[in-house]
């Protein structure tokens, strides 16, 4: 069990979505999350114009990702969850170094590292190369 219900992301394959339709779907549906995210980051919806908040539900007693929803400019009542697609591809076959066999995994996490533990400029530009 995963604590908290703001956002999660699904990474599929064309093929497996074809194949299993049906039960991807169903499996979406029945997440308990504010923004779901298929083959995209869900921090971009939060740079969206749609709303981003945690799954209904919460309580004070048990908070869990919050109550209530911000970023709705069309003021939509009684949302549930936005849920973004976007197809599974990489430009010009880069792995990006959170998938596995990207070449530059082991650096890329090096840096991640570096700036968790030392946060400045030098360990922020490490990240954006």
């Amino acid at each position: 069990h995963v604590w908290g219900n703001l956002s999660c992301s699904l990474y599929i394959l064309p093929s497996t979505e074809k194949k299993y339709a049906k039960e991807f779907e169903k499996a979406v549906q029945n997440l308990r999350y504010g923004t779901i995210g298929i083959n995209v980051w869900t921090g971009l919806g939060y740079s969206m114009s749609t709303p981003w908040g945690a799954h209904p539900g919460n309580t004070l007693r048990d908070i869990q990702s919050g109550i209530g929803f911000v970023h709705n400019p069309h003021f939509l009542d009684n949302i549930e969850k936005s849920i973004y697609r976007a197809p599974f591809q990489l430009l010009m076959g880069t792995k990006l170094p959170w998938f596995a066999g990207s070449k530059n995994s082991d650096q890329f996490w090096k840096m991640v590292c570096q700036f968790e533990t030392e946060p400045n400029v030098a360990s922020t530009t490490g990240l954006l190369w």
